[in-house]
């Protein structure tokens, strides 16, 4: 099946896309493959590092540690140095390649889910007269991909900028960027709000909710609708449960 997690630039579907591909190898020894389009490998594994010790991301992104950390950082890359997360971090990947890659890797690791960082980026490898006719493409070739080597496929997708013409910016359907096929074709859509990137930072009773997230299942083919509170810790690269 295809799924999607949709949200504003900011909001942190990269990092919820990581601790993704993680969780599914601790609760259910998935291997995962990540095309990871806009991050490189190193910048990635950062982030891994980040979420799985709790040391600030911009710390290690500046070689800041003292010698506790360092410490830490080493006995976790030991012990979750070995988890079957692959990473192709080509920045030009069309859809015949995300094929081709992920028959690869399910032959030589047997991978069993993939994720794509993010869908608006991936090429079709055909000329279209608009970039909604490309991207329409791209969805329905993800969706096909997931049929035909009977996997699931998460893409991350970003949003249209119509959900900050709405008062509590909270996104819907229609603020799919570029494309009405991605609502169509998606098994599942889900929106990563976090209320701290439209500079929303108290609720109606003064509560702080700048940290506060929520995924939002706006579209489930057979399965139930609703929301997930999380927190999400951006010092941490990671998404926690409040």
């Amino acid at each position: 099946k295809l799924y999607i997690l949709a949200g504003r630039p900011g909001s942190g579907k990269s990092t919820a896309l990581l601790q993704m591909a993680e969780s599914g190898y601790q609760i259910s020894s998935v291997p995962s493959l990540i095309f990871s389009v806009e991050m490189d490998n190193v910048e990635n594994g950062k982030k891994i590092i980040s979420f799985k010790t709790g040391i600030s991301h911009t710390r290690i992104s500046r070689g800041k540690l003292d010698n506790e950390e360092i410490s830490t950082i080493r006995t976790k890359v030991k012990e979750y140095g070995s988890i079957p997360i692959y990473i192709e971090d080509n920045g030009n990947i069309n859809l015949h390649q995300i094929r081709s890659i992920t028959k690869k890797y399910i032959r030589l690791y047997g991978i069993r889910q993939i994720f794509i960082d993010y869908l608006q980026i991936v090429k079709s490898g055909n000329s279209h007269k608009t970039r909604e006719q490309e991207v329409s493409e791209v969805a329905r070739g993800l969706k096909a991909i997931a049929k035909s080597l009977n996997i699931p496929v998460i893409a991350l997708c970003m949003l249209g900028r119509s959900v900050e013409e709405r008062k509590d910016k909270i996104p819907i359907l229609n603020d799919l960027k570029e494309s009405g096929s991605i609502e169509e074709v998606s098994d599942v859509v889900m929106f990563l709000y976090r209320p701290g990137v439209h500079k929303i930072f108290y609720d109606a009773n003064g509560n702080d909710i700048r940290d506060t997230a929520k995924i939002i299942i706006a579209k489930h083919r057979g399965g139930r609708l609703g929301e997930v509170d999380l927190k999400f810790e951006g010092d941490k690269s990671r998404f926690t449960t409040p």
